[in-house]
């Protein structure tokens, strides 16, 4: 599930390392890469049937879901898991999921308080995702960059 900068290098890093990539995208004129072994598969996370499109026959999924002014604040947590759900029905067991800073136990600290100041909402939906992440009985890793 592609969104922004990260889901970009995650692209173009898996293509670099000779991997078959799937982009799931919200618009598919924004991903500024093409090449032999990139299927995009344009659609919202915040719909079961179009995630499970992108899901089905695939080895893993990593996901960097995130919001933006435009988007809503719920997508990190509904997506994430619109894409479990896809992903046991179709038999698919590892994930990979880009959370933030700020998130489980990285709330410790000046930093990590601040961002539950200034940012509320969507560290809140951090927080749901990699909850049902935790939950899912999938193999995931998370990782939650500063």
């Amino acid at each position: 599930m592609l969104r922004g900068g990260t889901g970009l290098e995650v692209v173009k890093q898996g293509l670099q390392q000779g991997h078959r990539i799937t982009a799931f995208v919200r618009d598919s004129f924004r991903l500024p890469v093409r090449h032999a072994e990139l299927s995009i598969a344009q659609g919202d996370a915040m719909s079961p049937s179009q995630v499970e499109r992108a899901v089905k026959c695939k080895d893993v999924v990593i996901s960097s879901l995130g919001v933006t002014r435009h988007t809503m604040v719920t997508v990190c947590s509904e997506g994430t898991k619109n894409i479990i759900t896809a992903m046991k029905r179709n038999s698919v067991n590892r994930l990979i999921v880009e959370s933030a800073y700020g998130a489980g136990n990285t709330k410790k600290g000046f930093y990590g308080n601040l961002l539950w100041v200034v940012i509320r909402g969507p560290i809140q939906d951090k927080e749901i995702m990699e909850q049902a992440v935790e939950q899912s009985g999938l193999d995931w890793i998370m990782a939650r960059p500063v």
